[in-house]
């Protein structure tokens, strides 16, 4: 076949009336060995979806979607597309049994910053984009993947609930948190087992303990979050470590090893957020373990995890009253150490505030009239403010494709993310330009309307909005507003 192809090229470069349909060249090009790492990781992954897939997540496909796997500064790798962008090179890397076109990185016109991205538009359609950075491993690029592409696959196939309306984790009820130790405490006992000794009591006396804590005054409010990130997060994360056991990454005894270490002694600053990727995590495999068919199905029924639990489980097992108590105050030595640990985190949450307020000159407020298409990556705490706006530190990159925006470097605080939403940061203003309609905004104009085009760029802000809005500079204040 290569000789083929080398004859049928060398006549038409000895003909001078070669047809321009001919628009591209199938190509043997070498790959350098992170896009081989990054090409190996997607074949590992469609190959485990392919043999393992329906058993792990029935309908949860991953090896059905077109890629674009983005690497910022580099040529960019269009797999399994539906629509081929002109220019795109198709390749014919050894051992890759999918279809994969090279993008040159003059044609990506992505903000680098941009981690993933659903429906991408590329060429005629769309595809979904996952950056791959030389900061990728090959075990950590395979679960990201596989946990991200999970959450489209709840988009489309998981029943719509809205977002808890009390969404502050409530510190402050002693007994909520001494319960949810008692928790944490349960599930570790049940990941340091064997699998085949997790028995039905087991579970059966975590769920006493959490309908209890529910019960409770501010019960409501813990359950909204724990149930919100346990469906979303919680899931996804049995989804990764499921497929990442499946290829030879890890084994379901390190993950359970691992889980029981981190709950056993699970951050303050976690129960916000964090924890509960780790606490579904664990109940799904108590379920597995018990062979509690059916969860699954549950939770693209928006009955997820421990709502199903309640369910399965026969209802005389789950202990209450004085039997209940019996089991719960052996643990209530902990109070002081979790009083020790909940006063620390809130001090640290002033900190972060005073911290994130200090990031900047000015604060900067950005309020979007649509809900755009944001994503981003951080390495800091996220924490819940008492209106539900979120404050989440360490960010590495916030990208809106939608309105050509990208935030670095900086904490920002999100409301309203279900819809329109805000985001505020601090940033040095006098670093910078603000530019309406191709103009200088005027420092001292008061709010300005603009019609076709906002351009900002500052050290750790730029946007690029082509459409209205206003822009608005008072003291130590920045409000946009992109229609």
């Amino acid at each position: 076949m290569g000789r083929v192809r080398t004859y049928l090229l060398a006549c038409c470069l000895l003909l001078t009336g070669c047809p321009r349909a001919v628009t591209r060249v199938e190509v043997q090009s070498p790959l350098d060995a992170r896009e081989r790492e990054a090409l190996d990781s997607l074949q590992l992954l469609f190959d485990t979806a392919a043999s393992d897939g329906e058993s792990i997540w029935p309908g949860y496909r991953p090896d059905a979607l077109p890629y674009l796997v983005f690497r910022p500064g580099q040529r960019s790798f269009l797999v399994n597309p539906r629509s081929v962008p002109a220019g795109a090179v198709l390749l014919h890397p050894r051992g890759i049994r999918y279809t994969v076109y090279a993008i040159a990185a003059a044609d990506m016109a992505v903000r680098p910053g941009l981690p993933f991205s659903r429906e991408f538009p590329v060429g005629d359609s769309t595809a979904f984009l996952v950056r791959h950075t030389v900061h990728n491993d090959r075990d950590g690029w395979f679960r990201l993947v596989v946990h991200e592409v999970f959450h489209e696959h709840q988009r489309q196939a998981f029943r719509k609930a809205p977002f808890p309306a009390r969404c502050r984790f409530p510190y402050e009820d002693r007994e909520m948190r001494f319960l949810g130790l008692v928790e944490e405490k349960l599930l570790a006992s049940m990941m340091r087992k064997d699998e085949s000794d997790v028995v039905v009591s087991d579970l059966a006396l975590l769920a006493g303990i959490r309908s209890r804590r529910y019960a409770l005054a501010d019960g409501p409010a813990d359950q909204g979050i724990e149930y919100w990130e346990e469906k979303t997060e919680g899931t996804a994360r049995y989804v990764e470590e499921s497929y990442a056991a499946a290829a030879g990454l890890t084994d379901r005894a390190a993950c359970r090893s691992k889980l029981e270490k981190y709950l056993d002694d699970v951050p303050a600053e976690d129960l916000q957020k964090w924890k509960y990727y780790r606490s579904g995590l664990a109940l799904a495999l108590a379920m597995d373990s018990l062979g509690l068919d059916g969860w699954k199905a549950a939770c693209e029924e928006d009955r997820c995890i421990f709502p199903f639990l309640l369910e399965a489980l026969p209802q005389d097992a789950i202990p209450s009253g004085q039997a209940l108590d019996a089991q719960v105050e052996q643990f209530r030595p902990f109070m002081a150490t979790i009083d020790a640990a909940t006063e620390g985190y809130l001090e640290r949450e002033k900190s972060l505030l005073a911290a994130w307020q200090a990031e900047g000159t000015h604060q900067f407020r950005v309020a979007l009239g649509s809900r755009g298409a944001a994503y981003y990556s951080n390495r800091g705490v996220t924490f819940v403010m008492a209106d539900c706006s979120r404050l989440v530190t360490g960010i590495l990159q916030f990208v809106d494709r939608s309105y050509g925006l990208e935030v670095r470097n900086r904490g920002i605080r999100l409301s309203g993310m279900d819809g329109p939403y805000v985001i505020v940061f601090y940033e040095d203003a006098d670093k910078g330009s603000l530019r309406l309609d191709g103009r200088d905004y005027t420092a001292g104009s008061g709010k300005q309307s603009f019609a076709r085009s906002l351009s900002a760029s500052y050290p750790g802000f730029d946007v690029d909005w082509q459409g209205s809005g206003t822009a608005e500079v008072t003291g130590d204040r920045v409000a946009l507003e992109l229609y």
